[in-house]
């Protein structure tokens, strides 16, 4: 049905075109109409209800605006008996606040094409009917200038209307509080991932499964509903499944960013989030094996032991009150002016103490603190993942290397099993897995103003990490440049961490050197 309305959109753009409705008016009225069409093609590819209803009601219209032929009846009958065998599958309502504001813009077209009536009835000494009849597309007279303008107006008034009720629902605010105590109470569930901690966002809204088992934390942007990271809790596919109709009710685009492919992969192509692409991999260090005695990791052995010989005294535990000082400094010289950034991976309100973070904090030989690193635990203790890692410009090199040791030592000491480090963008890219490796580096170099991503998987590369691929998923590839815009738009925009952080009591947590 939508590509019958493309058609006949651009069929509106020849003239004497006689088997289409409009056909016949002056090229300058048939821009407008032309419009309208394709809204309502995009509008029932969207399962719109009121692009159904407003499309049959344009149908009924044509099939009696004068004059008939039988050639015009050919589009509204099949328009109609298309649309009418598939009316179940149109369930996306109009959004009330949409729906106001195109009423406006009506209201406004209404009111100036009844102040041009009453002025034309008035100046003519016509009754106002014959005025009104006079204006219609169909009955105007090739010389009458003013009420070409006019149905000009009203038509292009009915364009940003129609637009603007057709739109997706706006965006939804965050949720509160209590959702995200509940959310992270899931985050400990045994079968969590590696970028659950980050579905506590302060900018996500959820939505739950039927049960409340597993839940969803997403964000919209331009349309899309963009899910950050996988779902977190018992009940995947269910989550899965509610958020999908979420998006459905409200005409958005689902999406996830950073999905993992062996873990949810299957579980999204069933509810429809069928195509992904791969944007990098997750540093994952396994605790049990991990160890700096092998030829492979002698770069991280001896960045490690340079900042032991320059003094450098690592520990780890929880944020108390009186580190929020020093550590903000650190943070604000690491940021030196910028905002910081995120959404699917990492964690907002950075020096906000709270129970499910363990800090690994440098300090130099005279104590004072020179860089930081903040771990989230998920998965009841299983997962130790990477959020971000600060330090000062004149921090000793080695140092972020001599926190993820101890922080690894850590782990091992408190039985957990992993521990992630920071996301690769574009791997496979940078280690020359694809073709054309080379010359897809070199857009990517654009980025490096926000994101370092070759510097990125350099670092976490001397690791040797297992890779852990993340996906961004998608319903249809022709919904990649807004899913694209979306995820970016998400990942790039600024925050204020400190909006976000409130007062609370870091409660104890063994430490280690």
């Amino acid at each position: 049905m939508a590509a019958l309305l493309m058609v006949a959109a651009l069929a509106l753009g020849h003239d004497g075109d006689a088997w289409i409705p409009g056909g016949a008016l002056p090229a300058v009225d048939r821009i407008p109409l032309a419009a309208i069409l394709l809204l309502l093609a995009h509008g029932l590819v969207g399962r719109r209800r009121l692009a159904l209803r407003v499309t049959l009601a344009l149908a009924a219209v044509a099939a009696v605006m004068p004059p008939v032929h039988w050639q015009r009846l050919v589009l509204p009958v099949a328009a109609a008996v298309i649309l009418l065998s598939d009316r179940g599958n149109y369930v996306v309502r109009a959004d009330s606040q949409r729906l106001r504001a195109a009423c406006a813009i009506v209201a406004v077209a209404l009111v100036v094409t009844l102040g041009d009536v009453l002025w034309v009835s008035a100046r003519h000494g016509e009754p106002l009917w014959r005025t009104a009849y006079a204006g219609l597309p169909f009955s105007l007279d090739a010389s009458d200038q003013s009420g070409h303008v006019l149905v000009l107006v009203v038509l292009a008034a009915a364009v940003a209307a129609l637009a603007v009720s057709l739109a997706a629902a706006p965006a939804p605010p965050p949720s509160g509080e209590s959702d995200r105590a509940r959310v992270r109470d899931l985050v400990q569930d045994p079968s969590a991932g590696s970028l659950a901690p980050f579905v506590t966002r302060t900018d996500r809204t959820y939505v739950f499964s039927p049960g409340g088992e597993a839940a969803i934390g997403y964000r919209v942007r331009f349309g899309v509903a963009l899910a950050g990271g996988d779902p977190v809790g018992s009940a995947p596919a269910e989550a899965i499944a509610a958020f999908v109709a979420v998006c459905a009710r409200h005409g958005w685009r689902p999406a996830v960013l950073g999905a993992d492919a062996a873990a949810t992969g299957e579980l999204w192509r069933r509810a429809g989030v069928r195509r992904a692409v791969e944007i990098g991999d997750e540093a994952v260090l396994d605790v049990a094996t991990f160890s700096l005695a092998t030829r492979r990791m002698r770069n991280v052995r001896q960045a490690a032991r340079r900042a032991d010989n320059a003094g450098v005294q690592v520990r780890v535990g929880a944020l108390g009150a009186d580190l929020v000082p020093p550590l903000r400094e650190v943070l604000q010289d690491w940021l030196h002016g910028r905002r910081e950034r995120g959404f699917a991976m990492n964690l907002d309100a950075i020096l906000t103490p709270r129970t499910d973070a363990v800090y690994a904090v440098a300090r130099d030989a005279s104590g004072k603190p020179m860089a930081f690193a903040r771990f989230l635990v998920a998965a009841g203790g299983r997962v130790l993942t990477l959020d971000v890692a600060p330090r000062r410009r004149d921090a000793v090199n080695g140092v972020v290397e001599r926190m993820i040791v101890a922080v690894v030592e850590h782990a091992r000491s408190v039985g957990a099993t992993e521990v992630t480090l920071n996301f690769a963008g574009m791997r496979r890219v940078y280690s020359g897995e694809v073709r054309g490796a080379r010359l897809v580096q070199l857009p990517l170099h654009a980025l490096d103003r926000w994101i370092e991503l070759r510097s990125l998987y350099l670092f976490t590369g001397k690791f040797h990490p297992r890779w852990r691929p993340r996906q961004l998923r998608l319903r249809s590839w022709w919904e990649l440049i807004p899913v694209a815009v979306a995820a970016l738009s998400a990942e790039f925009s600024a925050y204020s961490s400190s909006a976000a952080e409130s007062p609370q009591e870091a409660t104890d947590a063994p430490a280690t050197s």
